[in-house]
């Protein structure tokens, strides 16, 4: 599966290239949005295929929310968020 861009939330993520460079000299596009999820990055593949939502936990989260989240993302539709410091 070739990727062909990635979106992030601006707000999230420091020096944000325009895109990202594979070792065969494929690109991928990178944009930046305050529209999507802020601990997620949308992939966007090759062929037309829906999105590739994934979620991103930042470091500093709690483990017990890291956990659930992951485990929220794992089993459940819709997009899982992990905080960074405790509820």
């Amino acid at each position: 599966m070739r990727v062909q861009g990635l979106a992030v939330h601006r707000d999230e993520w420091d020096d944000i290239p325009h895109r990202l460079t594979t070792d065969n000299g494929d690109f991928a596009r990178v944009d930046w949005f305050t529209t999507i999820p802020r601990h997620a990055v949308s992939v966007t593949t090759a062929g037309g295929r829906e999105p590739i939502a994934l979620l991103v936990v930042p470091p500093g989260t709690p483990a017990g929310a890291a956990w659930a989240a992951i485990n929220t993302a794992a089993t459940s539709p819709g997009t899982a968020q992990a905080g960074t410091g405790p509820a």
